[in-house]
């Protein structure tokens, strides 16, 4: 309750105990004992998705390490046909 004349106001806490402090004392904000607990979870859930997301993009790298190899080695392998057939061009 507030008490306008004294510009007072009555609050309960989480164990039931009432008390009068001054209203400019008073915050819609949450105290930092309710907000800690809440802000470490987020960075707990925030640290777990950047991790898997780092996880992911590794593997996707990874992947595309070993397209890029195998694309080299088709390469080198068609360049080495195309250069046999050249050479059996000029022979013949």
């Amino acid at each position: 309750s507030v008490n306008d004349s004294t510009n007072y106001g009555q609050i309960r806490d989480p164990k039931g105990r009432t008390t009068w402090i001054p209203l400019d004392q008073l915050s819609q904000t949450p105290s930092l004992r309710t907000r800690v607990p809440e802000l470490e979870q987020q960075v707990k859930t925030l640290t777990d998705k950047l991790a898997n997301i780092d996880n992911t993009w590794n593997q996707r790298t990874a992947e595309m390490q070993e397209k890029v190899a195998g694309s080299d080695s088709t390469i080198s392998s068609l360049q080495k046909e195309n250069q046999d057939l050249k050479n059996q061009l000029v022979v013949a």
